[in-house]
């Protein structure tokens, strides 16, 4: 892992982050725009900075995130 490798192979010790500006904000759009009320007031109380709790699928693959019902495993 490239991050690993900065680790180990140089003096610099803080974070980085690889993955910034990797790829766009569309699928989040997608969600808001199929989410349903519910779905759109927990999405409300989460922007807000306060939490919910939700069930969360551990290993999502590239094709379950297109399914909303995956969106809190995806956030």
């Amino acid at each position: 892992m490239e991050c690993i490798d900065v680790y180990l192979n140089t003096s610099r010790k803080t974070p980085v982050s690889f993955w910034a500006n990797t790829s766009g904000n569309d699928i989040i759009y997608r969600y808001i725009k199929e989410a349903d009320a519910t779905m759109r007031q927990e999405f409300e109380i989460l922007s807000s900075g306060d939490y919910i709790e939700k069930p969360m699928k551990e290993s999502l693959t590239y094709r379950e995130m297109d399914q909303i019902n995956h969106v809190y495993s995806f956030l």
